[in-house]
């Protein structure tokens, strides 16, 4: 039975060496790009990262797994601000893989130094006007301090029923309160902080459940919800 096991674990060895073995003799012929792209938005494309990867790595056609530093060649990927994560490979047919994972923005701010796409954890990333209209979007922002409150405060809300029917729009005003105009709506929200406020979001919920389908979202201007348990609405002249 002993010598029974100690041919298996030679047979393994000698397999797993036989591995290796077709490994380093596998030759790049080839870069095989993926992007994995969460939300239906194009900040990447595997021809462009295919290019970038080929001139990176230089003439290295016919290269042996040795002869290629993979964890270099992932931390060239990685550098690009729309990428979140990357795996790089050659198997043994001679194809380099390189799968990759886009950011996913949770905000996009069209002006002042801060513009730009935004995700969830605070970082900065650029793309073509294609992209616009898929997530919230922001006119400016006074700091960054306020910047990753309102990309916190964007975040918490993706889920909600309010956000679901479509990205709305904010801005600070002139006393740096947050206000959202919702999807395809001609009025305002005053939300004052960009904080989670769960009596601020049940007043919202009763405004568009009670009071909107009466009398119609045309009839207002501006909805403050910044006063505690009080709705201020402003309607149209």
């Amino acid at each position: 039975m002993r010598y029974g096991s100690i041919i298996v674990t030679l047979l393994a060895f000698a397999l797993l060496g036989a591995t290796e073995w077709q490994h380093a003799q596998a030759r790049m012929n080839r870069v095989d790009v993926h992007v994995d792209r969460p939300g239906d938005y194009v900040f990447l494309l595997e021809e462009e990262i295919a290019s970038d990867v080929q001139h990176f790595i230089g003439d290295t056609l016919g290269s042996s797994p040795a002869e290629i530093n993979i964890a270099l060649l992932e931390e060239f990927i990685a550098s690009h601000p729309a990428v979140a994560g990357t795996e790089v490979y050659l198997d043994f047919a001679g194809i380099l893989h390189c799968k990759i994972r886009q950011r996913l923005p949770v905000l996009y701010v069209s002006g002042d130094a801060f513009k730009g796409y935004w995700d969830a954890s605070g970082h900065q990333f650029f793309g073509d006007e294609g992209n616009r209209g898929k997530c919230a979007e922001l006119t400016h922002v006074s700091d960054s301090a306020m910047l990753l409150r309102t990309i916190s405060f964007v975040d918490a809300m993706q889920t909600d029923s309010i956000w679901l029917e479509g990205p709305p729009r904010l801005a600070f005003n002139a006393q740096d309160e947050l206000e959202i105009q919702p999807h395809e709506a001609l009025y305002k929200v005053v939300w004052g902080s960009p904080d989670l406020d769960s009596s601020r979001l049940a007043r919202w919920y009763f405004f568009n459940r009670e009071i909107l389908p009466r009398a119609g979202s045309h009839h207002y201007k501006r909805i403050n919800l910044k006063y505690k348990d009080q709705i201020v609405a402003l309607k149209n002249e």
